[in-house]
């Protein structure tokens, strides 16, 4: 994103940037972690860049691995 703070689509607030808990569940399961974003702290809206959802994409990736049992990504399969 650019130097321009986002403005709230809720509240019209202006939005800071911040860390905060995301939990994801897939079927089942879920896995909760923290998320960086842009945060309107009058609403619970959020707004997050490319960067900030490869930490979610990494994270969803995981919890489907766990619940397929298939390996984690970062396990390394044994060479035959």
């Amino acid at each position: 994103m650019t130097d321009i703070t986002p403005i709230c689509p809720i509240t019209g607030a202006s939005m800071r940037r911040d860390v905060r808990p995301m939990t994801l569940t897939y079927r089942t399961e879920s896995i909760t972690f923290d998320i960086p974003g842009w945060y309107c702290d009058e609403s619970d809206e959020s707004i997050h860049t490319s960067e900030d959802m490869k930490v979610s994409d990494r994270m969803l990736n995981l919890l489907k691995a766990r619940v397929e049992r298939l390996l984690e990504p970062k396990e390394k399969r044994p060479c035959p």
